[in-house]
């Protein structure tokens, strides 16, 4: 019998391998993605980012590379283990600080990341990081959270 957890990492795992996959066509139109792959079955390098690239970087990802949201997925998911509950940004905030390696702005994640992660290192709160940053109207952590769902459907109910 296949219990909820296993459920939940397998597709957490799905999500990662997905994002690998996908990133080499991620904003592709299928028809151009059937016109030069047939279908996609390989992971691939890619290099869409390619404006953002750190230099020296290569330009191009290595095969297996997820995008960046789930980079953000990987970092929400320690700081809801770590709580053991619902986070709060000042949480996320210490998740990031603890981390993320710096090094990996301009290869996986994006220059946005980098800005608020300067700006929470800066001892702003983390609440307020996306005042402060040149990214307005970006929305990135709020479409990468469903590891909190996850979180929340591993959690028994009052009447069990």
């Amino acid at each position: 019998m296949t219990i909820l957890s296993d459920k939940v990492y397998g597709c957490i795992a799905g999500a990662f391998v997905g994002s690998a996959m996908g990133a080499a066509v991620e904003g592709w139109e299928w028809r151009n993605i059937q016109a030069k792959y047939g279908v996609l079955q390989d992971l691939l390098p890619y290099a869409h980012y390619r404006n953002f690239a750190k230099p020296g970087s290569g330009r191009t990802r290595p095969a297996g590379t997820t995008e960046d949201g789930v980079e953000r997925i990987k970092l929400l998911i320690p700081a809801i283990g770590e709580k053991k509950g619902r986070i709060s940004a000042e949480d996320l905030g210490k998740t990031w600080l603890k981390y993320i390696n710096p090094e990996n702005f301009g290869v996986q994640m994006e220059p946005c990341d980098e800005v608020l992660y300067n700006i929470v290192a800066s001892e702003v709160h983390p609440s307020y990081a996306g005042l402060h940053s040149d990214f307005t109207g970006i929305v990135s952590f709020a479409r990468s959270c469903s590891p909190h769902w996850t979180h929340q459907c591993l959690r028994p109910s009052s009447g069990s």
